[in-house]
């Protein structure tokens, strides 16, 4: 009977607010008396996965608009822009929260 053996802590939250994406949790090496010690000590091919792929609730995507700039001329043909990105918010989080309050 070997002295050393892996522990896992519990997995973290996925890194991902919707879709996919990947969770870790740490895994280490013990010894006698429940001390972290180096990995080398524990047996390579039954140490748990840190990692696992975790999915959230689909994203849905949006278009955020700015507020369109002042016409680039004050007579005749002129320009206006202004700033369009699309973004992606999980299908569960309420539109009310997504935006900033007015």
């Amino acid at each position: 009977c070997t002295p050393f053996t892996w522990v896992v802590a519990d997995w973290e939250h996925c890194n991902a607010t919707c879709g996919e994406g990947v969770r870790s949790r740490k895994v280490e090496c013990k010894g006698p008396g429940r001390t972290t010690v180096h990995d080398d000590y524990c047996e390579p091919s039954s140490r748990p996965s840190s990692l696992q792929l975790c999915e959230e609730a689909p994203c849905l995507y949006m278009w955020i608009t700015a507020e369109w700039s002042q016409c680039s001329a004050s007579c005749g043909v002129g320009f206006q822009q202004r700033i369009v990105s699309c973004s992606a918010r999980p299908s569960s989080y309420s539109t009310q929260h997504f935006y900033p309050p007015s």
